[in-house]
């Protein structure tokens, strides 16, 4: 088919009277991907399934804990292999503790700095 052919035979087309009922069912098709986005899922949580942060850093007394060794201001952690220590770990020594979450849900220090306050 040649172009003159083509623009004739679009010609033709466009020239096409249309009904309006017809006008109105082309308007009606919905196009997919195209109109109202899908809605998001909203996730609820209930109040007692909220968990506290998780801090970054403790600072306070060294006390004994409750699970695990030690705890400062009343929240336990542990020291494993690579925890950095600096100075001597003693109950009631003021500690600066910077922590990171465990695989069992507590805390790992990754830095203990001993007689630090505030």
């Amino acid at each position: 088919m040649s172009n003159s052919n083509v623009f004739a035979s679009v010609r033709s087309f466009l020239n096409t009277p249309i009904q309006a009922k017809q006008v109105r069912e082309i308007l009606r098709t919905p196009i997919p991907g195209v109109g109202k986005a899908p809605k998001r899922k909203i996730r609820r949580s209930s109040a007692t399934s909220k968990k506290e942060p998780i801090p970054s850093q403790l600072i306070g007394a060294l006390a004994q804990g409750k699970e695990t060794p030690f705890s400062v201001n009343g929240r336990d952690f542990k020291i494993s292999s690579e925890t950095w220590i600096i100075g001597e770990l003693r109950v009631g020594a003021a500690v600066k503790i910077k922590l990171a979450p465990a695989s069992d849900g507590g805390y790992v220090a990754t830095m203990v700095r001993v007689g630090v306050s505030g």
